[in-house]
C-alpha cells in the first residue's frame, strides 16, 4: 500500500510539471537520480535535470533497452569536468570516457558559449538520457549569442579552424588550447582543428573528411589518455578510414595520475598548448 501511495504521488507531481524542466540540485546520490528516472518515465517529455557529477548515469543505461524502447527517458544531467582551477583530484576530473562507454547515453561537451546554450537546449528536447559535460573553466567566459530561438544539433561536429597538414580532434577546453597551438604553428604547419561537440553519437563524417584532406591525425583530451575518448576516435578512424592515413595517428591526454593540487604539477600533468604543438610536430616528423 505504501508503495502504491508513492507511485500516486509521483503521478500527481508529474501531472503538475508536465512540459516543464525539473531541476534537482544534488545528484551525488543514486537515490535522487533514481527518483528522477521514475519522473522522466511518467512525464515523458521535456524533463531536464541539473546538476551533479554524473556519477549515477549508469542507472539510465538499461531502462530503455529493458523496456523495448517503449519508454521515453528525457533526462539531462549537467556534469562539471575539467582542470586548471587548482582543486586537486577531488574536483578536477574528466570522466567523459566512462559514459561514452555506456550504451544508451548521449554525451555532449561544449567548448564555446554558443554551443553551451545551443547544446543544452537540444539536450532538453531529446527523448533520451543526455549527459551534458561543462568545463568549469568556461563559467567566467563571455561571448555574444544570437537573439531568439536557436539550437546546436546533437551529433554534429564543428570545424574550428581549416588546415591542410594535420587534423587535430580536441574536446572541451582542449579545443581552445589546440587553436592556440595552431596559431603558434602558423607559417610552419597548417593545422585543422575539429571540435566533436558531441562525443556520443560521434560525427565521423566530418572527422574522416578532414583526415582524407590532411592524412594525419592527433586527438587531444584533458582526461587521462589511457583507455580514453581519444583512443576511441583513433580506433574508428583506423577501422573506417585506414587508407586515408599517411602517418600513424597519435593521442595526447593527461598523465595517469590523480590531478595534482600544485599548480606547477597540474600544468605539467595536463596537455597545454605547447604540448599540443610538440605532438603535432611528432606526428608529422618535424621540429617545431
Amino acid at each position: 500500500m505504501k508503495s502504491m501511495d508513492k507511485i500516486e504521488r509521483y503521478k500527481h507531481l508529474a501531472r503538475l510539471i508536465r512540459g516543464y524542466a525539473v531541476k534537482i540540485t544534488n545528484l551525488e546520490h543514486s537515490g535522487h537520480v533514481g527518483s528522477s528516472l521514475s519522473m522522466a518515465e511518467l512525464v515523458g517529455k521535456d524533463t531536464g535535470l541539473s546538476r551533479g557529477h554524473g556519477g549515477s548515469m549508469h542507472l539510465f543505461q538499461p531502462e530503455k533497452g529493458l523496456m523495448g524502447g517503449k519508454v521515453k527517458l528525457p533526462i539531462v544531467i549537467r556534469g562539471q569536468v575539467g582542470v586548471g582551477t587548482r582543486e586537486a583530484a577531488q574536483h578536477s576530473r574528466s570522466f567523459e570516457s566512462w559514459f561514452v562507454n555506456t550504451p544508451g547515453i548521449k554525451v555532449v561537451m561544449p567548448s564555446t558559449v554558443y554551443d553551451a546554450k545551443g547544446l543544452l537546449k537540444s539536450a532538453i528536447r531529446d527523448d533520451n538520457p543526455v549527459l551534458y559535460l561543462e568545463n568549469r573553466v568556461m563559467y567566467d567566459e563571455n561571448d555574444e549569442v544570437p537573439l531568439g530561438e536557436w539550437l546546436v544539433p546533437i551529433g554534429v561536429a564543428a570545424v574550428r579552424r581549416q588546415g591542410t597538414d594535420i587534423t587535430v580532434v580536441a574536446t572541451g577546453y582542449a579545443v581552445k588550447k589546440s587553436l592556440a597551438a595552431a596559431v603558434a604553428l602558423s607559417g610552419k604547419i597548417d593545422v585543422e582543428v575539429i571540435d566533436p561537440r558531441t562525443l556520443d553519437p560521434l560525427d565521423m563524417e566530418i572527422i574522416l573528411k578532414s583526415v582524407e584532406k590532411t592524412g594525419a591525425l592527433l586527438v587531444v583530451q584533458e582526461g587521462v589518455v589511457k583507455a580514453g575518448f581519444a583512443a576511441e576516435v583513433i580506433r574508428r578512424v583506423v577501422e573506417e578510414g585506414f587508407g586515408l592515413l599517411k602517418r600513424p595517428p597519435r593521442s595526447l591526454g593527461a598523465w595517469d595520475v590523480p590531478v595534482p593540487f600544485s599548480p606547477v604539477l597540474e600544468d605539467a600533468a595536463i596537455p597545454q598548448s605547447e604540448d599540443i604543438a610538440r605532438s603535432v610536430g611528432q606526428v608529422l616528423g618535424r621540429e617545431v
